[in-house]
């Protein structure tokens, strides 16, 4: 029997991905005939209009800050939604609005009782800065203090998913629905945001344009990071929705292969043939950040596997057609 994903928050960076590889057919072995794309811009990358199976997307604009009327029954939903407000008088706003989005959401839910299969897109910034070179389990106690280390925009990211969170947690003790918390780390794929002040996005835009790769970080030796590739990661939402038995769950997703950022930076300004400008502090080297996910329990649990390595994933996300 077919089967409807809706994604909340279709016109972010991971619904996008979603529905370029329903496009592709990469969901047709998960029986998913229809897509269904909610957001408040009802935006979609014009490319993904040409597409024959477009017929198959449904998109709707809907202000998720505002009272909830209407949506359509779905069997799996993607919930990855939130504010997009910018500038650094927003940030507590933003924190605000994160929270009314979700309680608008649960609420039409009760109300309704509508039946699915839920899962959450959370964010590995939940557990603040790790500075012990340990992966990071979902059984790490979340600490504030840890929070604090945070800059402003990142802490109340992530002072938001962890009310939402809260939210889902009370939500799944009076409910029927299935939820999936999923602690999301670091992705990439070919519509990667080029942020100047985002490591990644700045490497993949520097390299698009045959640019020298700048390494600003203070401690680029320090900082560890891993990345999968969006392919992988919509691949694993589809088989933990379609799997899951139980009630409600919290896993890590991302990549597990932990490379510094000085290590990801040469390997790239290498392959490319472009000239890398760094700094590497003359103190003894410590870790300022070791966001790298444990996850067994996921690919235990699911038996899944990831496809792409760090370089490959960042390269395939480069390298586009």
């Amino acid at each position: 029997m077919s089967k409807t994903l809706m994604v909340m928050g279709g016109s972010g960076f991971i619904g996008q991905n979603i529905a370029k590889y329903f496009l592709k057919g990469e969901y047709n072995k998960f029986k998913i005939s229809k897509l269904i794309l909610v957001s408040r811009s009802g935006q979609l990358n014009k490319k993904y209009k040409k597409h024959k199976n477009y017929k198959n997307i449904t998109i709707k604009k809907i202000d998720l800050l505002k009272k909830i009327s209407f949506l359509p029954k779905s069997d799996y939903v993607i919930f990855g939604a939130s504010p997009t407000l910018k500038g650094i008088g927003n940030f507590k706003k933003e924190f605000e609005n994160t929270k009314k989005i979700m309680k608008n959401f649960l609420y039409f839910l009760k109300k309704n009782k509508f039946n699915c299969k839920l899962l959450y897109i959370s964010s590995g910034s939940v557990y603040g800065i790790n500075k012990n070179k340990k992966k990071i389990s979902e059984n790490h106690k979340i600490s504030f203090s840890k929070l604090r280390k945070l800059d402003l925009e990142k802490r109340n990211y992530a002072l938001g998913k962890i009310d939402c969170e809260r939210q889902l947690k009370n939500f799944s003790k009076s409910s029927k629905i299935k939820i999936i918390i999923t602690r999301c780390f670091s992705f990439v794929d070919d519509n990667i945001s080029l942020h100047k002040n985002y490591f990644m996005g700045n490497m993949v835009d520097n390299i698009r344009k045959s640019k020298s790769l700048n390494l600003n970080s203070k401690n680029p030796k320090g900082i560890f990071r891993s990345y999968m590739h969006c392919r992988d990661l919509s691949k694993w939402f589809l088989v933990i929705l379609q799997n899951t038995n139980k009630k409600y769950q919290i896993y890590n997703v991302g990549s597990d292969k932990a490379e510094t950022l000085f290590d990801i930076s040469k390997k790239l300004s290498s392959y490319y043939d472009l000239n890398l400008n760094y700094k590497i502090p003359k103190t003894k080297l410590k870790i300022d950040d070791y966001y790298i996910p444990l996850i067994d329990k996921v690919k235990k649990y699911y038996k899944l596997k990831i496809d792409y390595s760090n370089f490959e994933a960042i390269k395939k996300s480069i390298d586009f057609k």
